[in-house]
């Protein structure tokens, strides 16, 4: 078994072992995906999302089609994304294991689409593990898309 995988099936520790681990790593999941993570799309700096990324990294659309990682790296290399008005909330950060983490939260931004201006949001979960002392996203799963029309 490829060791994403395990370490995404481990289920390690107790309920209060995990709840206190989580709290120990809540602040840098916090930055990691309120400031480093979206940092490689706005700057496009595909090189930093590269090394940031694992190997087995892999994007889940709505649609269900599935994006590996240098998809990923490819179409931040083409420009930066950066909406001005761009908001991710975390709703919450888990840790069923010492080295697994999952962020769940919306994310949302206003974008111009054939002259009307909608506000896009989405939402997204997403599996890190911590890999040789650093979190790195494995899986980010985005569901729950929607654009509608921004009210004058």
């Amino acid at each position: 078994m490829k060791p994403i995988l395990a370490a995404l099936l481990l289920v390690a520790g107790a309920p209060e072992a995990q709840s206190a681990s989580c709290r120990a790593h809540e602040s840098a999941l916090r930055d990691i995906k309120l400031k480093e993570w979206p940092s490689y799309y706005r700057s496009g700096n595909a090189e930093g999302l590269r090394r940031f990324l694992l190997d087995e990294f892999r994007v889940v659309q709505g649609d269900g089609s599935v994006s590996l990682k240098e998809e990923e790296v490819a179409w931040v290399a083409q420009g930066e994304w950066n909406p001005k008005d761009f908001v991710y909330r975390i709703t919450s950060i888990s840790c069923p294991g010492t080295s697994t983490a999952i962020i769940v939260g919306e994310g949302r931004f206003k974008r111009e689409v054939d002259g009307v201006w909608l506000e896009h949001r989405y939402v997204s979960s997403n599996v890190l593990l911590l890999h040789k002392g650093r979190w790195r996203p494995a899986i980010s799963h985005i569901s729950g898309e929607r654009s509608e029309p921004v009210a004058d």
